[in-house]
């Protein structure tokens, strides 16, 4: 067979499992993909009404809710900035509200409101007063200042001169330690005052440092003052004060209340006023923030929620009478409500992911979950989607993904033996290729080695029937020779016809007792012409008392024999080769060495095969057929015994015979 003809015998078998398992691997593949995409169009039949629904019912609660948070709300801005903020704070059925602002009809913001009231009693003007504050300022003398102030607040016509110069008459009076004075004065001035809501917020803030006094001196009435005080505060109606003098006053309170046990103030009442100092805050941070936008998305579609540049919140407009409500929603709260509303409405293994307007998912894809639909949220939610999908704990999807794995373990079990059946093919066909290359150099070989020896008996036997040769010598070392060829051509035949039983079992062998050093003097015996060289040197080694062996005498003498016929024709001119027998356990160890030209690392696991020859060349120069050593291995075997070689380029080889030894028993 051509090389050519070798390379298409390996491929063919290779092509021939790889075609069929390509063609396995598509079907496996589009049915897999077939199966997802039934079960895909079933669930989508089936749930497509449920997440409709679901989307309904998200609509329904919105405007329920749009209706509550617009409901009858007071006319006061403050008072339905108050109510909206008590009653959606912390309500689990709603979003989180973080700011509600309370706007007119045209826009215009009314509460909160940004404008500054703490310092409204600046620029007032009274001769009086500024004698005072000549006093204060100028003279350094606050007695004689507070005297003035407290002349000028109890006496002046006008409410604003009489605030500023009780501010100054419990400013000088702190200064010169007389705080019970200083709340008294207020005390009285307010008193006076009372019922004027001009100056409302220029009254709370001198009652607010009576208060402070009254805490750090331990004066008497201080929880009536402060129970007092903080319920105005509280109430929206009454105290009609802007929402950052409403701040002051609420955090200077709460500070003041903290840490003090106060027992006519309840705790509720404290944790209201934290919520509405919250409320208050929150709204005064929106207004900075958002500026004159903030009256803008009043105008906006009443129900619909809109983005803002601060992306954690969310805006809603509602109208609601004289007002326009603006509120300002936690967007992570939002989300999360939007998707436990629609989640109570759908079946068990489906499921809904929010898309918000700039393509935020609330919660991340998941690879086993199967994806059925994308829909608007709603009217109320413009650009917003939701995706719904089916989770992979249904048992429509288990079943489904199950069959899958079965269309995938076939897949990789048919793969599997394909490619093992291929490998098994491929391999026995290299085998058959090297077997057949093996067996037509064997032939070649054969027909070299008969050949030699038969041509050369031919032409000793023609020469000596010529009657060429004369004389006895000559004659009888024609005859040497003619008997030597015949011995080679005996030993080829021999082989030959050992090799012929192996490949048909046919080999039979006499097992009795056989004495190991007896074997190597038969083998060595059998082959004593080789040594008569001056160069070759045989070493024999025996240990004493060695053990019978439990084998076919002659079989182990051809065993040797091709060991030492082997290691004569490899060696060079001086031949160095020597013979161990030694105990081993239980076995004898029968080891031969030489320096001859060794074994390359590659070819040492198959010297023992059928047919190898390390080196062709100089096995034809030497003599030889390739099957000595496998013969070798093939006897040894069938002893129950074990062959090994150790050898190295150029210097030289060595191979042990191990066997086991008889035992009389």
């Amino acid at each position: 067979m051509t090389r050519d003809g070798q390379r298409w015998a390996v491929w063919l078998p290779l092509v021939v499992v790889a075609l069929p398992t390509v063609c396995l691997l598509w079907f496996m593949g589009r049915a897999i993909q077939n199966e997802r995409l039934a079960v895909r169009q079933r669930l989508t039949e089936l749930y497509s009404r449920s997440v409709t629904q679901a989307r309904s019912n998200l609509e329904d609660r919105w405007r329920v809710l749009l209706r509550r948070l617009g409901g009858d709300l007071p006319e006061s801005p403050a008072m339905a900035f108050k109510r909206l903020t008590l009653e959606c704070c912390g309500e689990p059925r709603l979003p989180r509200i973080r700011v509600a602002v309370i706007a007119s009809w045209n826009g215009q913001i009314q509460y909160p409101d940004g404008q500054d009231e703490l310092h409204c009693l600046e620029g007032v003007q009274d001769a009086a007063l500024g004698e005072a504050m000549r006093a204060e300022y100028a003279n350094k003398d606050p007695n004689a200042a507070a005297k003035i102030y407290s002349a000028l607040a109890l006496a002046a016509p006008e409410p604003a001169v009489r605030l500023a110069a009780a501010a100054g008459a419990f400013r000088c009076l702190s200064l010169a330690g007389k705080p019970q004075e200083a709340v008294a004065l207020v005390h009285g001035v307010l008193r006076l005052l009372h019922g004027n809501g001009a100056f409302a917020a220029c009254a709370a803030r001198l009652r607010m440092g009576a208060l402070e006094i009254m805490a750090n001196t331990s004066m008497p009435g201080l929880d009536q003052e402060v129970q007092g005080f903080l319920t105005w505060i509280l109430d929206y109606n009454d105290c009609q004060v802007r929402s950052a003098m409403r701040v002051f006053l609420l955090s200077r309170l709460i500070a003041l209340c903290q840490g003090r046990a106060i027992e006519s103030i309840g705790q509720e009442q404290v944790e209201q006023a934290k919520i509405l100092l919250d409320a208050e805050r929150a709204g005064l941070e929106a207004l900075q923030a958002l500026g004159e936008a903030l009256s803008g998305l009043a105008d906006r579609p009443e129900g619909q929620v809109f983005g803002l540049p601060n992306e954690q919140v969310l805006g809603l407009t509602v109208h609601q009478g004289r007002h326009r409500l603006v509120l300002i929603f936690d967007r992570q709260s939002m989300v999360s409500w939007i998707s436990g509303v629609l989640s109570d409405s759908l079946p068990p293994g489906l499921g809904l992911r929010i898309c918000d307007e700039s393509g935020r998912l609330d919660r991340p894809m998941d690879d086993q979950e199967v994806a059925l639909a994308s829909l608007p949220l709603g009217r109320f939610w413009p650009s917003w989607q939701m995706d719904s999908y089916i989770k992979p704990d249904l048992p429509s999807i288990v079943a489904a993904r199950r069959q899958q794995m079965v269309y995938i373990w076939t897949a990789a079990i048919v793969v599997m033996v394909s490619l093992a059946t291929g490998i098994v093919g491929t391999k026995a066909m290299i085998r058959q290729i090297r077997l057949n290359r093996l067996r037509n150099d064997f032939i070649a070989t054969i027909a070299h080695e008969l050949k030699t020896p038969l041509a050369s008996i031919r032409l000793l036997t023609d020469t000596l029937l010529d009657g060429k040769v004369q004389g006895p010598d000559k004659i009888g070392e024609y005859l040497a020779l003619v008997a030597k060829e015949n011995v080679r051509l005996s030993s080829l035949v021999d082989n030959f016809l050992t090799f012929s039983r192996m490949e048909r079992n046919r080999c039979t062998f006499d097992m009795e007792p056989v004495d190991p050093v007896k074997v190597v003097h038969d083998a060595v015996n059998a082959i004593r012409s080789k040594w008569n060289h001056a160069d070759c040197h045989l070493d024999l080694q025996f240990e004493p008392d060695l053990p019978m062996l439990w084998a076919d005498q002659e079989a182990l003498v051809t065993v040797l024999v091709n060991l030492l016929d082997n290691a004569f024709k490899y060696t060079g001119d001086q031949k160095r080769i020597a013979v161990r027998v030694n105990k081993e356990g239980t076995n004898v160890a029968i080891s031969v060495s030489d320096n001859g030209v060794g074994i390359p690392r590659w070819s040492l696991r198959r010297v023992f095969d059928k047919f190898y020859q390390v080196d062709r060349t100089l096995a034809r120069k030497a003599g030889g057929c390739g099957l000595g050593l496998s013969i070798v291995r093939f006897i040894v075997n069938a002893h129950h015994g074990s062959i090994s070689v150790k050898s190295s380029l150029g210097q030289g080889s060595v191979f042990t015979v191990r066997l086991p030894s008889w035992r009389p028993s």
